[in-house]
């Protein structure tokens, strides 16, 4: 019954009461979109060689991650590495189990989508937990040198007694112990006017890999200073 009340008032030539408009004057045109890609910005690779203090009582744990200062925010993950030397490592023989193949990388790739001279590596140096104030922990890393010989061997030996201790019984905790700061857009920007005196150098003399070769040795100053 519906549909014979919809066919009974029905306009059949509605439609044509409306002339089509021309193909100049469309209301609208469709535009053909960009091919969609990704935005990589920057990458950086951090190798991280080794970690030194004067002394040498306990496993000191690192991790770096980007940090953005002027929006107080972290944009990158946490990259965790171990730097400790085999003997120091044995301290934590109590808690059993071998570190996985995949947590003994060394070199990590940063991406920076958008560069700014706000963005920051910052490096966290964590150390076993154990009782007292953070002043007293650093303390020792702050006066005592191995090279002073028996002057201050009695003192080591005493201090990493105790940290052998700690590890024994709070080796799964952790508590923080230093950090610091790298300026990235210093070593970038760095890198861009090596490579540009290279360039420059190359018009006179020495093939593309020599000009090449002859950045990475004057980059390798501040590489020693990293």
């Amino acid at each position: 019954m519906n549909e014979e009340q919809r066919r009974g008032s029905r306009h059949h030539h509605i439609l044509t009461l409306y002339p089509a408009p021309d193909e100049d004057e469309a209301v609208e045109r469709s535009t053909i979109p960009e091919v969609p890609k990704e935005h990589f910005g920057q990458r950086i690779l951090v190798k991280c060689i080794s970690l030194k203090f004067e002394i040498e009582i306990e496993p000191i744990f690192c991790v770096m991650a980007l940090y953005d200062a002027k929006e107080k925010k972290k944009i990158s993950e946490a990259f965790h590495f171990d730097l400790n030397s085999d003997t120091v490592k044995n301290m934590l023989r109590a808690q059993g189990g071998h570190p996985a193949p995949s947590t003994l990388a060394r070199s990590a790739i940063f991406s920076i989508t958008y560069p700014s001279p706000d963005i920051y590596l910052v490096i966290k140096l964590e150390k076993v937990l154990q009782q007292g104030d953070i002043g007293d922990s650093c303390e020792p890393y702050m006066v005592l040198k191995e090279s002073d010989g028996i002057k201050n061997k009695e003192k080591v030996d005493k201090l990493r007694a105790q940290a052998d201790q700690f590890c024994s019984r709070l080796g799964r905790y952790r508590m923080p112990f230093a950090w610091t700061a790298i300026h990235l857009m210093n070593i970038v920007n760095s890198m861009g006017t090596a490579d540009r005196d290279s360039d420059s150098e190359g018009e006179r003399k020495g093939t593309w890999n020599e000009r090449k070769r002859k950045a990475f040795e004057r980059l390798s100053v501040g590489d020693e200073v990293c």
